[in-house]
């Protein structure tokens, strides 16, 4: 597949972006185009930020910024597509189908990121959509500070965990199309598309499952599948919940 342009999507993008996200955006990336690091606490912005970028929402950008600002911006997006296409050339075309994004909070208990099913109501019922979800979280302790970036696409349906360092180093920990990720964590039907990640401490999350792999099921449903994303001596672990529905 060819890799995208990301310099002469950069340079038109810039062109079209609004002040009021530009105070955001340049608040969470690197202070030069030199700089090799991003601080810990940016990463998830900057990760939304090319998120925004490759799925054609240059509104999510600012209108003016200034030469420094426009070069680390390029190189901080360059980079990490490059560490994306490493993992599987297709990731960054998969972040180009993102449709919402959210922010997981990795400190507060019981946050909830993605949407909420209503009780005793369906997924449908409760109007959740049938989209591609971002979900990133806050810097983890437990990893070093690294974030957990979770993509879930749909049609087909799949997910992709990583870890992302302040190098932009980027991890793999599971790939719904991956057997061997899958065989690692004990996950023999793999996950299909996920419409929320609640936070139960710094160090335990819930991955809610919105379908199973292949369009399979589930939307009608009163109960879905629901795996736990936990966090021992800095190594992730990913499992099924023992209660959910099979």
């Amino acid at each position: 597949m060819q890799s995208l342009k990301v310099e002469s999507k950069v340079r038109m993008a810039l062109h079209m972006l609004t002040m009021a996200s530009f105070l955001i955006v340049t608040a969470f990336l690197p202070g030069s185009a030199d700089a090799r690091d991003i601080e810990p606490g940016r990463l998830p912005a900057f990760i939304i930020s090319y998120t925004f970028f490759v799925s054609g929402q240059p509104q999510q950008f600012a209108a003016q910024v200034d030469a420094a600002t426009e070069g680390s911006l390029f190189a901080g997006f360059k980079r990490f597509e490059s560490q994306l296409t490493k993992i599987d050339p297709d990731l960054p075309t998969g972040l180009s189908f993102v449709k919402s994004v959210f922010i997981i909070q990795s400190a507060p208990d019981r946050n909830v990121a993605g949407f909420v099913r209503k009780p005793g109501k369906t997924l449908e019922q409760s109007g959740v959509p049938f989209e591609s979800l971002l979900f990133a979280s806050t810097p983890i302790p437990a990893l070093g500070n690294k974030v957990i970036m979770i993509l879930s696409l749909i049609s087909p349906e799949r997910t992709v965990l990583v870890t992302v360092d302040t190098a932009l180093q980027i991890e793999l920990v599971y790939d719904s199309f991956s057997k061997s990720t899958s065989k690692t964590m004990r996950i023999p039907v793999p996950i299909g598309s996920i419409y929320a990640v609640r936070s139960q401490g710094p160090d335990r999350f819930l991955l809610e499952e919105r379908m199973l792999p292949g369009g399979r099921g589930h939307v009608s449903s009163l109960r879905n599948r629901v795996f736990v994303l936990r966090i021992v001596q800095g190594t992730i672990e990913l499992f099924e919940e023992k209660n959910s529905p099979k």
